[in-house]
């Protein structure tokens, strides 16, 4: 090496290029790296250039040769240098012989086809088709699958010009790296040949039929590269292994091509006639079974991107006999390969059988489209077409039912979108409706789990096969829309041939459990439950059904199932006796008792007593006003779970949850005795909260570490907490006693948060607690909230100081003005806990953007906390002793929402604050002097900041006159004036204050930016209500955009 900045010899530039690339030897492979990289960013580029060219062409290591492509194509080279490159790579370098080698060069290759084609690669054509695709065939495919990757995905980057400097990579440039947009369009219209070899356009339309452009004379080359290879494998050369390795890149290629350019109007002579031999040409390659898997699993991908073409072109026209053609040959061809036999496995590899079904998909749903336009069509030309498409179509349904019904749920699921529209379209013709049986047989069929099914849902497999099946359902319910009577009958039949179902394979019952339970679901019209309810042979099914022994089932899912069932046809538990609603005794008992018992939350795996904590509290939900008789018994029941702490443990938090919420409903909804709806609540409650004491005071003691004493006892105070408030949801109207009970918990929990105020689970549990007890008790909850406020304001953070701005304003909705001393002391901590929680980095307008996005956040809060405040009548807060001295910046700060925050909705809300404020503090008739200081300092403040800063605003912001945001923020604005304009006029008594002149200076400000015309002052001071202001306000500010877009000779 001569210096770092100097000529590096090819010898050793190879020998660190292979020294880098060996781990081996860690240490010398670090150097070889640091050298390599050092050199090559000290050196000027024309040095590693002509450096890594030489290593490229002397060097007989592939790994060398990788290294200085790389480099190369990487580098930003000018059209010269481009142009060397490229005929080396195209004549000069020798064929690679490894698949990473030919890739890269295919790679380079394919960058510069995107920078220079067609002007400064005008011999292209020649290039790739004469000289390439003969004397390498794999990369010209390879090139052209590669360049073809771009057309079809719509690879879209940005167009950087400059160089972009990478330590790792040396020189690197984006503009001969990535494509753009317009790369993508120029590149494509000459290969359509809508502009010539100099970038001109030809003139030719998008419509135009011509067979004979450079993409199809591309395309044609592909077709004689895969003629050729298969003549070298039909006789047995030694090339067989790269032949077929062509084979493969070629069909990538021609996947790629059918894509994105129109090859159907291929004529069957003269130019153009690569298309019908390329169908001639894949349908041979799938009649040869010995050929690996991989090519026919592209033949069938190519196959599929044909007919999409097919489909596009032929959306209203007939199809042609070729196309025709081609569905009957393929179709034979997968008859004749037995690719998807009935009931048995396919012997091909599992991967071509899928493909197979997603063409079977494609073709069928072509078909199946072009069927339903002819149908309709009566002329007798037509009608010949027609009945040759009905041919087809039923072929390609002979297919679909074999795919739908294989064993693969692959495979079966590929041919969903065919049948989702099958199943429409035979709503509307009825000579489809043939296949409803086969179709209802073959639903029937593939709903069932397979028998060794673990329902294990943390399995993935599993969790596809669930996936399948739930798709299953939504193909089920489209069908019970055509004639929900044959389906209905097909269930019952389905349950009648089960004799004992408790007895019955857990497959039958359980595809007999699906099918009623997602019956509603294709009912017609919505919601489907409440008309299904009305079909006495549907509820008498359900009866039989409650009255069986199905709760004696061996297998959970099947009960879990039914139960789900049970809860989703509620209304059968209900009957009208007269005016009055009452329960079906015997139906709801026997479904309460297994719910509530050894079948159900005693069951002995841990998924049914879930399942049941949450249905059991659903169905309670749904059965509320009809429960009265059955309420002793279930809160017994349940209480006697609840106090049982190793039936608890058992339990997930969230089941446990679902307990105290029913227990809730139970005994607040069910019209119990308010003595006894106390009396219980008292046994539920009291044990509870005891139990946690000592279970805290237990691992306190035992508990070895401080960190997990800690987490313990955060988890039982949360747990406690959080029960407290679902046992409250039950209540919304509460007696004395309850409110009594409920009151006393206020306390307990205050006490738990006292406890563990850092922790955030106690904190978020007491904040929904509290929500809810300030719905459920009223004003009994105000005495401790300050200190519930104190303490969740000084440990909130980021992630729950939502949810306490959250109780402050649901404190000012509930209680208007008698929130005052309960929010009192805590306005100014809560607004600084705001300012200490925005994120801050760095300062200007360079921050990422996130963090403006958390910081917009945050601030929201304190602008949506004070407009709660003041909309609500507790202004009196702001003139508080604690907060009075806050007054002047709190108004700063709202006034700073509405005029440097470009956010509309944020706008809207502190200017709703201030109209707030100036309706409730300017009257209009003098007040008294206390209040009147108040007033004056917001007239003051309104007239000399508020309103000329929003009115720059105004100015500023690109405004939408038809935007609704921006019409609310100036309906805000407009209510102010007039409210401001209102006050000066009562209390100036006529216009010549000097408030009021200030009033008019700011709006005659804005008045000479629009259009210089004092007259637009006069028009604002002869408004005679907000609309008019509001009109005003619109014109004026569209004047003055319009002016400043004049003074800048835009439009």
């Amino acid at each position: 090496m001569n210096g770092h900045g100097g000529e590096m010899d090819p010898q050793s530039l190879e020998r660190w290029i292979l020294q880098s690339n060996d781990p081996s030897q860690p240490t010398a492979q670090i150097q070889a790296i640091t050298m390599l990289r050092e050199w090559s960013l000290s050196s000027p580029r024309e040095v590693v250039i002509a450096s890594m060219f030489q290593v490229l062409d002397r060097s007989s290591e592939e790994t060398a040769q990788f290294y200085s492509l790389g480099t190369l194509g990487r580098m930003a080279l000018d059209e010269t240098e481009r142009a060397s490159f490229r005929q080396y790579l195209l004549y000069r370098f020798p064929p690679a012989s490894s698949t990473f080698l030919r890739n890269k060069v295919a790679w380079i290759l394919a960058r510069f086809l995107w920078e220079d084609v067609p002007v400064r690669w005008t011999t292209l054509e020649h290039d790739l088709i004469h000289h390439l695709s003969v004397s390498q065939p794999a990369l010209y495919c390879k090139l052209l699958e590669t360049a073809m990757e771009e057309f079809s995905a719509a690879v879209i980057r940005e167009d950087p010009n400059n160089i972009v400097y990478d330590e790792e990579q040396s020189f690197l440039t984006n503009s001969s790296f990535y494509s753009t947009k317009n790369d993508m369009r120029r590149v494509k219209d000459y290969f359509k040949d809508y502009i010539n070899e100099y970038g001109e356009a030809t003139g030719k339309q998008p419509n135009d039929t011509e067979t004979n452009t450079l993409a199809h004379r591309l395309f044609d080359r592909i077709v004689k590269v895969l003629e050729d290879c298969i003549f070298i494998l039909q006789n047995g050369n030694d090339a067989k292994g790269q032949a077929m390795e062509t084979v493969g890149l070629a069909l990538k290629s021609m996947r790629q091509f059918l894509m994105w350019i129109d090859l159907s109007h291929a004529d069957t002579q003269g130019e153009g006639v690569a298309q019908p031999k390329a169908i001639e040409i894949l349908l041979y390659l799938l009649s040869i079974s010995d050929y690996p898997a991989h090519i026919h699993v592209l033949v069938f991908q190519v196959l599929r991107e044909w007919n999409s073409g097919a489909q596009s072109t032929h959306e209203t026209a007939l199809l042609s006999d070729h196309e025709l053609h081609v569905y009957s040959a393929v179709f034979e061809q997968i008859h004749k390969a037995n690719l998807l036999p009935y009931n048995v496995e396919s012997s091909a590899p599992i991967e071509v059988v899928i493909e197979v079904a997603k063409f079977v998909d494609s073709a069928g749903q072509h078909l199946l489209t072009v069927f339903v336009i002819e149908s309709v069509k009566a002329t007798p030309e037509i009608q010949v077409n027609a009945d040759k498409i009905k041919s087809a179509l039923f072929q390609a349904l002979d297919l679909f039912f074999r795919a739908f019904s294989y064993d693969d749920i692959d495979v079966s699921a590929a041919v969903f979108p065919l049948g989702g529209n099958l199943i429409s379209e035979m709503e509307k013709h009825a000579s489809l409706q043939i296949h409803l049986p086969q179709l209802l047989n073959v639903l029937y069929s593939q709903l069932k789990y397979p028998a060794d099914f673990s329902y294990d849902y943390e399995d993935e497999l599993v969790a596809e096969e669930m996936a399948y099946r739930a798709d299953l359902a939504k193909l089920f319910g489209k069908m019970v829309r055509i004639d929900s009577n044959i389906w209905l009958q097909f269930v019952v039949a389905t349950a009648q041939r089960m004799e004992g179902i408790s007895k019955a394979p857990t497959q039958e019952v359980e595809v007999f459990l699906r099918l009623l339970y997602h019956f509603c679901e294709g009912i017609r019209p919505s919601p489907g439950l409440k008309v299904v309810m009305k079909n006495q042979v549907f509820c008498s099914l359900l009866t039989a059904l409650h009255h069986s022994d199905i709760a004696d089932h061996p297998h959970r899912e099947v009960l879990c199932l039914y139960y789900d069932t049970a809860v989703r046809y509620h209304p059968i538990f209900i009957t009208n006796s007269g005016n009055a609603k009452v329960a079906n005794t015997p139906l709801l008992s026997r479904v309460l008792e297994a719910m509530s018992g050894t079948r159900g939350l005693l069951h002995s795996h841990v998924r049914v007593r879930s399942r049941c904590c949450y249905l059991l509290l659903n169905l309670v939900k749904q059965t509320a006003p009809v429960l009265r008789p059955f309420v002793e018994t279930a809160v017994f029941g349940i209480r006697g779970l609840l106090s049982n702490g190793d039936y608890c443990s058992t339990l997930r938090p969230d089941d446990s949850l679902y307990l105290f919420e029913t227990m809730g409903i139970l005994l607040g909804k069910t019209a119990l005795e308010a003595e006894k709806q106390r009396g219980y609540l008292v046994e539920v409650v009291t044990p509870h909260i005891e139990r946690v004491r000592q279970e805290i005071a237990f691992a306190v003691s035992t508990v070895d570490t401080d960190h997990e004493t800690a987490d313990l006892r955060e988890e039982m105070l949360a747990s406690a907490i959080a029960a407290v408030a679902h046992l409250s949801k039950g209540f919304s109207k509460p007696s004395d006693g309850v409110l009594a009970v409920l009151s006393d918990s206020v306390h307990v929990v205050l006490s738990f948060l006292q406890i563990a105020p850092t922790s955030e689970l106690v904190r978020n549990k007491t904040m929904v607690f509290l929500q809810r007890m300030i719905v459920t008790i009223d004003n009994r909850v105000l005495p401790e909230m300050p200190q519930f406020l104190s303490l969740l304001i000084e440990h909130c953070d980021a992630d729950d100081i939502f949810f306490v701005s959250q109780l402050f304003n649901q404190l000012c909705l509930k209680f208007k003005e008698s929130s005052v001393p309960t929010i009192d002391g805590q306005l100014i901590p809560l607004l600084r806990k705001c300012q200490q929680l925005v994120p801050t980095q760095g300062n200007g307008k360079g921050q990422p953007p996130h963090i403006c996005a958390e910081q917009l956040a945050v601030k929201k809060l304190i602008y949506v906390v004070l407009q709660h405040i003041v909309s609500n009548k507790a202004t009196s807060v702001l003139v508080s002793p604690s907060n009075v001295g806050s007054l002047e910046s709190i108004l700063e700060t709202i006034r700073d929402g509405a005029t440097r925050v470009q956010d509309p909705t944020i706008q809207k809300t502190c200017l709703r604050f201030f109209r707030e404020l100036v309706a409730q503090w300017l009257p209009m008739e003098p007040p008294g002097d206390e209040v009147d200081l108040y007033g004056r300092g917001l007239l003051v403040f309104t007239l000399t900041h508020l309103i000329p800063d929003v009115i720059n605003c105004f100015f500023q912001i690109q405004f939408e006159e038809k935007d609704a945001l921006y019409s609310r923020v100036i309906h805000e604005f407009a209510n102010i004036l007039f409210s401001t304009r209102s006050h000066l006029q009562v209390v100036e008594g006529d216009r010549s204050g000097l408030l009021f002149n200030s009033l008019l200076s700011s709006i005659e400000r804005m008045a000479d930016s629009s259009n210089g015309l004092k007259a637009d002052v006069d028009r604002f001071a002869d408004t005679h209500s907000v609309p008019e202001i509001q009109t005003w306000l619109v014109e004026s500010i569209l004047g003055m955009h319009k002016r400043t877009r004049s003074k800048k000779g835009l439009p």
